[in-house]
């Protein structure tokens, strides 16, 4: 399974992202301020088997996070 994870510059701001898998993509977006991806990932890795997952942390929630992940 092809993986990435690391900063991409957008902007000028530093977001985090993780792809899993390949084909087409499906991209997710965590909820609001203080969430981020991980509580996704138990429920739809498999998904990753025939599709990229594409999970980033919101530009509001970096710094909080940039901590953490």
């Amino acid at each position: 399974m092809d993986v990435y994870t690391g900063y991409r510059k957008v902007k000028g701001l530093d977001i985090f992202v993780k792809k899993l898998g390949s084909g087409k993509a499906i991209v997710f977006l965590h909820g609001g301020p203080g969430d981020e991806h991980r509580y996704f990932l138990p429920h739809v890795t498999p998904l990753a088997n025939d599709f990229t997952l594409i999970f980033y942390v919101r530009a509001c929630c970096i710094n909080q996070n940039k901590k953490r992940l």
